[in-house]
């Protein structure tokens, strides 16, 4: 994470998710990688509670493929302005973030602050 300038937080559920996102709407943007469990009332508690930080992309961590296949219907069907993509657990969760995290500094900075 610290290769890129970001750091990781983590957080045991949805409550505490969306407590510290509350206490920190000012806070740097951000990615939530979180589980198929936690992610449907983590994205009610956002929509219910207003403007804030909202992280730019939400992961799904899921288990299996029937699994992956729910949360990708479930993740098209939302109106939720962060995209919602779902992601094997099983893949290498350093190389997932390490790609996912060199996106979003492309996003926030543009191609010329990003490190090859």
């Amino acid at each position: 994470c610290r290769d890129v300038g970001a750091s990781m937080i983590p957080l045991e559920n949805a409550t505490r998710y969306l407590t510290w996102q509350k206490e920190h709407h000012h806070s740097q943007p951000h990615l939530l990688i979180t589980s198929w469990s936690e992610v449907k009332p983590i994205l009610q508690g956002l929509m219910d509670g207003g403007p804030g930080c909202d992280p730019l992309q939400v992961l799904v961590l899921v288990e299996n493929e029937d699994v992956f296949r729910r949360a990708s219907e479930w993740a098209r069907g939302q109106d939720f302005h962060s995209a919602v993509l779902p992601v094997s657990a099983l893949q290498p969760l350093k190389a997932l973030l390490v790609s996912y995290s060199e996106n979003l500094c492309l996003s926030i900075r543009g191609p010329a602050h990003t490190r090859k």
